[in-house]
């Protein structure tokens, strides 16, 4: 009866070692949620890079309490005397590493989620783009250029923020996240010549809510309309060079990504006309907010010692077992 008694106690103690760490964050660390930029993507159209050149992109991003709209105008041109064909790509799902903008052996990846209602204009024309890319993670279509010619291509969607998770050696943060892929812009010929990005808050959302942000030091604070500005001239991004936005989550009023997705065609009719507006850029300000690796998490290290705990009381419960076995058997 003892013996019995003994190994419910073990296999009690199993079980809510498991519960405990279950409930804790055993995955890769990161920041989840996020968007991208358009690409040089297949190996065979990488000639283009030798003659296709991006003179301008900018970005327009609406933050809604659950997810993000984004619009992208670009300005391409065919710098060469031949007439050029090869795909663009947009990354859908994608994983960046810490390790490329940190020298921290630790810290956090960064994982693309899902973007919806995808569309692709090219010179106000509007594009189907092929989402059941045979390049997995990725959105791809193809483009024609005349000799010298230059050509605009606009995409718009809709990202999840909602549930955006950061992780780091000292525990976690649970907001709402995004990221804005910049770095795929260096596959075009030269440089950038000029990049820019604008934050608007919406759904009762401002400033005020942001957590977090890189590069920190670099965006700048638009008093008229609340808006945050972030800007590159004659640019070629590098590993990691992203635009990285964490904000707070709101238990008040919640607009979820599914019903962002549902009201896709008032939410695009929004962003195109901000988009269309010239935003006069007067004396921004720096815009005081954490760096996304030096966000504040929760404390992590009581789950250490429950683990650590947890493990003791594992060894113990085995080797009384295996004591008792023991001992059983030597009476008889």
């Amino acid at each position: 009866m003892k013996m019995k008694y003994l190994l419910k106690i073990f296999f009690l103690s199993c079980s809510f070692f498991y519960a405990l760490t279950m409930n804790g964050n055993v995955g890769q660390p990161g920041l989840w949620k996020a968007g991208g930029g358009i690409s040089l993507l297949l190996p065979e159209d990488m000639l283009a890079s030798k003659f296709i050149s991006m003179d301008s992109e900018r970005i327009d991003i609406q933050v809604y309490s659950g997810f993000a709209v984004i619009h992208g105008h670009y300005t391409l041109t065919n710098q060469s005397n031949q007439p050029i064909s090869f795909s663009i790509g947009y990354p859908i799902n994608q994983l960046w590493n810490r390790s490329v903008i940190s020298e921290s052996p630790f810290g956090f990846s960064i994982l693309l989620d899902s973007l919806a209602g995808f569309e692709v204009t090219m010179d106000g024309i509007a594009s189907v783009p092929n989402v059941a890319s045979n390049i997995e993670n990725w959105v791809t279509w193809p483009i024609q250029f005349l000799p010298n010619q230059m050509r605009t291509v606009e995409v718009t969607y809709i990202a999840p923020t909602q549930q955006a998770k950061m992780t780091n050696m000292s525990g976690k943060r649970e907001d709402h996240g995004l990221i804005y892929v910049f770095e795929t812009g260096a596959s075009w010929k030269n440089n950038i010549q000029r990049a820019e990005l604008f934050i608007h808050f919406l759904d009762g959302l401002s400033t005020e809510d942001v957590t977090a942000i890189r590069p920190n030091k670099e965006v700048k604070y638009l008093p008229e309309g609340d808006i945050l500005y972030f800007s590159k001239q004659n640019w070629k991004p590098k590993a990691g060079e992203n635009f990285y936005l964490m904000y707070a989550t709101r238990s008040n009023k919640y607009y979820s990504f599914e019903e962002g997705v549902e009201d896709k065609e008032f939410l695009f009719k929004s962003i195109k006309k901000i988009a269309s507006e010239e935003i006069t850029i007067q004396n921004p300000e720096p815009f005081e907010s954490q760096d996304i690796l030096d966000a504040s998490t929760t404390s992590y290290y009581g789950k250490i010692i429950l683990f650590v705990l947890g493990g003791v009381l594992i060894l113990f419960g085995i080797l009384l077992t295996m004591v008792i076995l023991f001992m059983k058997n030597y009476r008889k």
